[in-house]
């Protein structure tokens, strides 16, 4: 089967998954309350920073070294040793939170419990899914993401419907769902690898990863610290109608992710054959026209946002609905700077200069978001989102643009029309003119500036490393 037609159905599948989280969320949000609903968000915002810190980065680093050793036998054995290891560190922390939980037996104590299940073996998924996009196995990966999309989905509304809308069954169904896929996959890696526990193997993907680690944390930190400290001072009823504006979010994030998957691969091999002009050549075409039409997407769901929610989404979360295109933007900026983290992830010293743009992001973040809700509430957390999105993507494509076959000044140019573009998304939503209209606007814009593109990459030369 030749790539195009790998791409095409990887693009189908993944389509299919995210149809079933863009379809699960708004029934689980029926079920719920605004109040409960932004409960939910602030107790999952917490286990995501956990399972950061649980990950550790590990997943990238090992998939890395898999890509690195031709996602060969010798690959399996890497990541075998480190599961290995991982597996008799969760048993040991699943076996006291069982036995801690079961001695309070509470409630309360029942989401902790289900919630550490949660988050000890989500790294397991994680890694499953980052072999699986480095190898380039995309039909593989996108029919793993359905499959767990789906019983993710499904578990949380059979135990809602169930439990008369327990926050607790919810909790109990994600970590039931996730011990099942978490196992599963260590059984997979120890049966492939064998079962070689290696402390010293683990040392060094652990110190190699530690400079990944604030990275991985920004990830959390920008749409996790904004909702937690919306739940923490205006209350989770503000939570969750923040949730609204964050489905859409979400929407354009589930997008980008393909663009990603698609993208990784190729950039570690271009990273590897560092010089090769027509390697360059490739990927400059790629990045261009990719974070054209990710632009363009984001924009289109930014534009119509406001007209879509309301046939999706409960009333009762439509109070705030105005902030949705902001929303929208921000994930597109977000999904645009992780098509150039892999350039960085390639090596320890784009790792380093990989932290120090996260690090700043983060100050910047902890700084914008409390001004902005003090001042202008929920409307002021989704403006500083947008804002510090946007430095930390533009700051990641600058130190990766050399390794793309592109100048700085390319770079500001390229973003100044898509910055441009974004802006135009933003206009058209909040103007009163006809959905045709809107949709004639958008287009002619996406084609000049295809058509510009065209013309730059047609009449300029790859710039050398």
């Amino acid at each position: 089967m030749n790539q195009s037609a790998r791409i095409g159905i990887y693009v189908v599948l993944v389509a299919v998954q995210k149809l079933i989280s863009v379809a699960v969320q708004p029934l689980i949000m029926r079920m719920l309350t605004p109040a409960q609903y932004g409960e939910i968000s602030q107790i999952v915002v917490v286990l995501s920073l956990a399972v950061l810190v649980v990950t550790f980065a590990a997943d990238e680093i090992i998939a890395r070294i898999y890509h690195l050793a031709g996602c060969a036998r010798e690959g399996y054995l890497r990541i075998s040793e480190y599961v290995c290891i991982y597996v008799i560190g969760t048993s040991i922390c699943v076996l006291f939170v069982a036995l801690a939980a079961y001695c309070r037996a509470s409630q309360l104590e029942l989401v902790y419990m289900f919630g550490a299940v949660f988050v000890l073996f989500a790294p397991l998924v994680s890694i499953a899914q980052k072999i699986l996009r480095t190898s380039d196995k995309t039909t593989q990966l996108a029919l793993f993401n359905i499959s767990y999309s789906f019983l993710l989905g499904g578990g949380a509304l059979i135990a809602l419907t169930y439990s008369n809308s327990s926050i607790q069954a919810y909790f109990v169904a994600q970590g039931v769902v996730q011990f099942v896929f978490g196992s599963s996959v260590a059984v997979y890696f120890i049966k492939k690898g064998g079962w070689r526990p290696n402390f010293v193997a683990v040392k060094g993907i652990l110190r190699e990863a530690s400079s990944a680690v604030p990275h991985t944390v920004v990830g959390w930190g920008f749409v996790g610290f904004t909702t937690y400290y919306v739940a923490s001072v205006l209350g989770t009823y503000s939570a969750g109608l923040l949730g609204a504006g964050l489905y859409m979010y979400s929407v354009v994030s589930a997008i980008s992710d393909v663009a990603v998957n698609v993208m990784q691969p190729r950039i570690y091999d271009a990273r590897k054959n560092s010089g090769n002009m027509d390697v360059l050549r490739a990927i400059r075409k790629s990045l261009v026209y990719v974070s054209i039409s990710l632009t363009g997407v984001g924009v289109a769901v930014a534009t119509f946002s406001n007209d879509v929610m309301p046939f999706i989404l409960p009333k009762a979360y439509l109070v705030n609905v105005y902030i949705a295109p902001c929303l929208v933007l921000s994930a597109t900026v977000l999904g645009l700077g992780s098509l150039w983290v892999f350039f960085l992830y390639y090596d320890r010293q784009g790792l380093s200069k990989l932290s120090r743009i996260s690090v700043m992001g983060v100050v910047i973040n902890l700084v914008a978001t409390p001004f902005g809700v003090h001042f202008f509430g929920v409307t002021g957390a989704v403006g500083s989102l947008l804002f510090v999105n946007s430095i930390v993507a533009f700051f990641k494509a600058l130190e990766s643009v050399e390794h793309a076959g592109l100048s700085r000044l390319h770079l500001v140019v390229i973003w100044t029309g898509l910055s441009l573009f974004g802006m135009v998304g933003v206009i058209l939503a909040v103007a009163a003119i006809p959905v045709w209209v809107k949709f004639v606007v958008e287009v002619g814009v996406f084609i000049v500036l295809f058509k510009c593109a065209h013309y730059f990459l047609k009449r300029t030369d790859p710039v050398g490393i």
